[in-house]
């Protein structure tokens, strides 16, 4: 189905055209009944629709690889030019994940997806935290019944335990957590 410029497929997805600037919240209505936004990189520009997407709990796919590919958007290093919305939308309490989009054209993964997600963040790049919470958010916002979603936090959450328990792990978290309270002070 066609909504100007937005389309709304049977699974409750809101698809909004990469080159879209400024969707405005009337053109919205199918929000009522999504669960995902995909490609929405402008909402800085429209606080209510922001607000309405975070009250709803809409949770909003974002594909750094492919979003570079096709947006405008800067070095995360020139402080005047347009930026990848990640950070802002975290800061304000948005559902995000990260996905792929076109693994084929792109030539990425979601490993990939991840590391252009850290370096777009900004200087420090997406902390451990905000990765897991972002991955967090993505298996809580799947298009799967609740009880596989449990079970798939639940062998996420095991692995990442078992992974942070790891000797040589901790070694790698401890050098980067002393090597970040040097840079910060």
């Amino acid at each position: 189905m066609s909504i100007e410029g937005y389309r709304v497929s049977m699974c409750h997805l809101l698809f909004t055209p990469e080159k879209t600037r400024r969707p405005s919240i009337s053109k919205m209505q199918c929000l009522n009944s999504a669960r995902h936004a995909s490609v929405i990189l402008s909402l800085e520009d429209d606080p209510e629709l922001m607000g309405r997407l975070r009250e709803e709990s809409v949770c909003i796919e974002l594909c750094p690889i492919s979003n570079h590919q096709t947006s405008q958007f800067a070095e995360p290093s020139d402080r005047f030019a347009r930026k990848y919305p990640l950070r802002r939308y975290l800061d304000n309490d948005l559902l995000v994940t990260i996905a792929t989009d076109n693994p084929t054209v792109s030539h990425t993964d979601i490993i990939k997806e991840y590391y252009q997600a850290s370096y777009c963040y900004g200087e420090q790049g997406l902390s451990i935290w905000n990765a897991l919470r972002l991955m967090r958010m993505g298996i809580n916002s799947a298009f799967l019944p609740l009880s596989e979603r449990r079970s798939l936090l639940e062998l996420a959450e095991q692995h990442c335990f078992d992974l942070l328990i790891r000797p040589d792990i901790v070694r790698v978290l401890r050098r980067l957590a002393t090597a970040n309270k040097a840079a910060t002070s």
